[in-house]
């Protein structure tokens, strides 16, 4: 698909802050393609100082940021800049992130010239509505190439946008195997910084505060939990939302027992804080978090939905659990939090399977 030494950019929209799962998926992507077939570049069209830090923190210093006035992305200014940008750097790929920006890019992208496009469909977005999906059918043309990160994904959007199934390439997340002397000193490090006692259970959900991600089942959940055997601790890390002051009602009743962290940057401390991983929506792609948690060694708890199950084995890695269901989702958490035997076989059992199965190097040679 790649021609030898190929120019890719990777565009994703700017006037945001912040690194969530497609952009950790590229950044491995950029450091970890063979520089030698591949010249690639990061371009962000507006400013994103916390991905630009990531970046420059794992030294990878091909970025580009445009529109540095932070224009809607349909502004003329920003796609003149746009079109300007990639006539100069003749580049013969690009990838696009985020349908908002991609409505105009993917045409101005072919307006270039020979340029190959592909998008990036990265989860089950239920928060588009119907004009997203008509904007996406009617710029398909545009689009040589989707790539998903599950079958169930590639399914959906075959289905609601009419995307033609040939033209949609299933690539699995991929991460890297932190070191395990590495975890041990994030892990004694962050549990001070919380405020977690040496005796407490930490259960660590990563999810935006959005109802289909049934927080609230998580943390009444905890309520039995901890009930039952005292020393719990539930940390949920993702954006606020409208949903959120809901949320926050509940943790009020918790004594300090459910920490609503909002967006953060150091998922990796958090999540080598934490002895186990809970994520109980009802709707899910191949969630980069629940890979992050599963490198870091943590058994889940999560609902059997999209490509979870592939992630999560019922039984051997960690357990699966109806959507909704409270009772069952406390049972499995207490298991786990009572049973450091079982939860460390299953963490172990967890690494094992992103070694062997979501690596980075695999997720990149899929790519290629």
């Amino acid at each position: 698909m790649i021609r030898e030494r190929a120019k890719v950019a990777l565009v994703f929209p700017g006037a945001v802050d912040g690194v969530g799962g497609a952009e950790v998926q590229a950044l491995h992507y950029l450091t970890s393609c063979d520089r030698d077939v591949i010249d690639a570049r990061l371009v962000l069209l507006g400013r994103n100082p916390t991905f630009e830090e990531r970046a420059a923190s794992l030294e990878f210093d091909k970025v580009d940021v445009l529109n540095h006035s932070d224009r809607h992305p349909w502004h003329p200014a920003v796609v003149r800049e746009y079109v300007a940008y990639l006539k100069r750097g003749r580049f013969d790929l690009v990838h696009l992130y985020g349908l908002r920006q991609e409505v105009v890019t993917r045409a101005a992208t072919k307006y270039v010239g020979d340029v190959k496009v592909i998008s990036a469909i990265r989860g089950m977005e239920s928060h588009r509505r119907r004009q997203h999906s008509v904007l996406n059918q009617v710029t398909s043309r545009w689009v040589d190439l989707w790539i998903s990160n599950s079958e169930e994904t590639r399914m959906l959007f075959c289905k609601r946008d009419g995307l033609p199934f040939d033209r949609i390439k299933v690539v699995p997340n991929g991460v890297a195997l932190p070191v395990r002397e590495d975890l041990a000193r994030l892990r004694h490090e962050t549990r001070g910084e919380l405020g977690v006692g040496s005796e407490d259970r930490v259960v660590i959900c990563v999810a935006n505060h959005f109802p289909e991600k049934r927080i609230s089942d998580l943390i009444a959940a905890m309520a039995i939990v901890d009930a039952a055997m005292g020393h719990c601790v539930l940390v949920v890390a993702g954006r606020f939302t409208n949903h959120t002051r809901e949320l926050e009602s509940m943790a009020d009743r918790s004594e300090g027992r459910v920490m609503l962290l909002g967006y953060r940057s150091d998922v990796q401390r958090l999540l080598a804080a934490s002895d186990v991983m809970a994520l109980v929506s009802e709707k899910e792609g191949m969630p980069s978090s629940v890979l992050e948690g599963m490198a870091a060694g943590l058994p889940a708890v999560v609902t059997p939905v999209a490509s979870l199950t592939n992630l999560i084995r019922d039984g051997e890695n960690g357990y699966v659990v109806p959507v909704g269901d409270v009772g069952a989702l406390a049972e499995r958490l207490e298991t786990l939090c009572r049973n450091d035997e079982e939860a460390r076989s299953f963490g172990d059992q967890a690494r094992r399977i992103v070694a062997e199965e979501f690596s980075i190097t695999m997720t990149t040679n899929r790519i290629n």
